[in-house]
C-alpha cells in the first residue's frame, strides 16, 4: 500500500498533515482514524464508502490468511 503512495506523495503528507495522522510513522493507527473519521461524517456518502473500503481491506486479509 504505501508503494502506491508514492506518485501522490506530496498531496498525501498535505493530508497527513491536515488531520494529524502520519502514515509513515504509524501506518495501523492512521488507516483506523481515517476509517473513524470516514464513520462519523456528516455525509452519507462518505460513511457508505468507508463502510465498503473496510469491507474490501476485510475480505483482503480473509482470502490471504486461508
Amino acid at each position: 500500500m504505501m508503494e502506491s503512495r508514492e506518485p501522490l506523495l506530496w498531496h498525501f503528507k498535505q493530508l497527513d498533515g491536515a488531520v494529524g495522522l502520519s502514515f509513515k510513522a504509524n501506518f495501523h493507527f492512521a488507516l483506523v482514524g481515517h476509517l473513524m473519521k470516514g464513520y462519523r461524517h456528516p455525509n452519507s456518502t462518505t460513511i457508505t464508502r468507508t463502510t465498503r473500503l473496510l469491507t474490501s481491506i476485510l475480505g483482503e486479509l480473509c482470502v490471504k490468511s486461508e
